[in-house]
């Protein structure tokens, strides 16, 4: 006779496989809402560049480094700066997004991602930012989309209505 406790190891284990197997039976039905639950986080939206690029410094000097470069990747922007002492890279995503590393501001997080800043560059680019963020305004896209679902913008085939 086996022991009451393999018994139930057996159990549990059949169990997760049903837990498995209904779990990747059901995931094409609830695949939309499941996907725009995991991708509720705020988005840059299009045609930001120029408002971005003025906050970041473009063109000006912040504390003797100059940006070299900058790209907005969908919930974050990275810009780089060549300074005296080398490269210094930052990145700007949402406010919430931050940690402990992160200067916040009112829409942003900002943190440093490599290289040695020299004193003043962090303090003269959030005071920049803080200066021009109040134009910039995140897009929250699976929201969106919620809303616009409850609100009946869709046939019945899923298509925007027109």
């Amino acid at each position: 006779m086996r022991p009451a406790h393999r018994h139930s190891a057996s159990l549990g284990r059949r169990f997760a496989r049903v837990a498995v197997v209904s779990a990747c039976l059901l995931a094409p039905v609830c695949a939309p809402q499941c996907i725009a639950a995991e991708v509720d986080e705020p988005a840059i939206p299009p045609g930001q560049d120029e408002l971005l690029a003025d906050m970041l410094g473009r063109g000006v000097p912040l504390s003797e480094c100059e940006m070299i470069g900058g790209e907005a990747n969908y919930t974050t922007i990275t810009a780089t700066y060549m300074c005296r002492e080398g490269e210094v890279i930052v990145e700007l995503a949402h406010r919430d997004a931050g940690d402990r590393s992160s200067t916040p501001t009112d829409r942003f997080a900002i943190t440093l991602q490599n290289g040695s800043p020299p004193h003043g560059f962090v303090d003269a680019l959030v005071s920049r930012v803080r200066s021009r963020e109040a134009a910039f305004e995140w897009k929250w896209p699976a929201r969106e989309d919620a809303r616009a679902t409850q609100d009946g913008d869709y046939g019945n085939d899923g298509s925007p209505r027109e």
